[in-house]
């Protein structure tokens, strides 16, 4: 009884050790997640490179829409935390908590517009280039965001 349940332990063990590159691969290219994480196998193939947060405010008065150049140290804390896990979670992580943090700070702005560039490395090119995703978080349901010009996605070429 003992060694059947040794075996089958040893059979689960091998079977999850097997079945898991496949199972990381698919979290990386589906979810954008960094191949450095999670013991993935495939760590070496890419280089590690951090993401770029910029993120524009929307005022109901003759501001308008303007980028926030700074961070406050406020929320510097949020804002490195973010950056950190979208490092490594690539799209799962969401900044939902940061622009409530933002939204809290700032009274007059009626929403937030967070977007990340993450570089990824294009495996049919072999160049870097930036995946970009928008965020768009308002104080309510009444504020409309004014579409913005489409970007390109910028190769950069990895020497």
């Amino acid at each position: 009884m003992k060694r059947d349940r040794a075996r089958l332990v040893t059979n689960v063990a091998l079977g999850l050790l097997l079945a898991w590159p496949a199972a990381q691969m698919v979290l990386v290219r589906g979810y954008g997640l960094n191949p450095w994480k999670l013991a993935g196998w495939g760590m070496y193939a890419a280089p590690q490179l951090e993401p770029q947060v910029s993120i524009e405010c929307l005022t109901p008065d003759e501001v308008g829409r303007y980028e926030l150049s700074s961070v406050q140290p406020a929320w510097r804390r949020e804002f490195e935390r973010f950056v950190r896990r979208r490092s490594g979670l690539g799209r799962l992580a969401r900044p939902d908590e940061l622009a409530r943090k933002l939204l809290d700070e700032y009274p007059a702005v009626d929403a937030v517009e967070i977007t990340v560039e993450q570089p990824r490395l294009n495996p049919r090119t072999g160049m870097v280039e930036a995946e970009s995703t928008t965020y768009a978080h308002a104080r309510d349901a009444s504020v409309s965001f004014r579409p913005r010009p489409a970007s390109r996605p910028r190769s950069r070429r990895q020497d």
